[in-house]
């Protein structure tokens, strides 16, 4: 896993090309079937374990301060065209429309550190997918009811309401063309300190 990590950081392209780089640059010989079978345990097995060691870190390095997260997501293509329970053409933002994808949701604290992910049908449309994940993880490990921000994608009226009905409070991220003259108004002729004083206060 360690290897697989850093090989990902720093070289990342397919398995075949990652088994290449780890031969090369760590003199680390690996079949590729022997990585198949450990993304399966991976998935299966270690999954939940790996996450608790990265939240942990996560709040040492905030001390034990996780009330902000950010929420974001992507999608991972594939290079096939069968699809499946969770492989599903959608919107791709690789502009791959044609190919099968899955999409990868998730929640970071202050400075970009994990908190959690989950993994969703490619074919989802992504705003349906903030309440679950931040509820799942809330969850997971009891959190007290963190600030949320997140971008245009997931703005919609459905995911402010969920947000308000269970007393979440947020930051969510709009295009200001779509804003009214007045709220522009306001926007444009706030200084950066007043405006963040202003939304927060909010």
């Amino acid at each position: 896993f360690r290897h697989l990590v850093i090989a990902r950081l720093a070289f990342p392209l397919s398995k075949l090309k990652t088994l290449e780089y780890l031969y090369r640059y760590q003199g680390l010989t690996l079949v590729i079937d022997t990585v198949y079978r450990f993304l399966d345990k991976l998935n299966k097995e270690l999954k939940d374990k790996i996450e608790q060691i990265s939240y942990n870190h996560t709040l040492k390095v905030l001390n034990n301060d996780l009330s902000i997260m950010f929420y974001d997501m992507t999608t991972l293509y594939f290079e096939s065209s069968d699809e499946d329970d969770l492989r599903k053409t959608g919107f791709s933002k690789d502009g791959k429309h044609s190919n099968p994808q899955i999409y990868l949701g998730l929640l970071v604290g202050l400075g970009g550190y994990a908190v959690g992910y989950d993994i969703f049908e490619g074919n989802i449309f992504e705003g349906h997918t903030l309440i679950p994940i931040v509820e799942k993880i809330s969850k997971k490990y009891n959190l007290q009811k963190p600030i949320i921000v997140a971008d245009a994608g997931l703005l919609n009226n459905a995911n402010i309401e969920a947000l308000e009905a269970q007393n979440y409070e947020y930051i969510l991220g709009a295009k200001i063309k779509n804003e009214s003259k007045a709220l522009k108004d306001i926007i444009l002729s706030t200084s950066f300190e007043d405006l963040t004083y202003l939304v927060l206060d909010k």
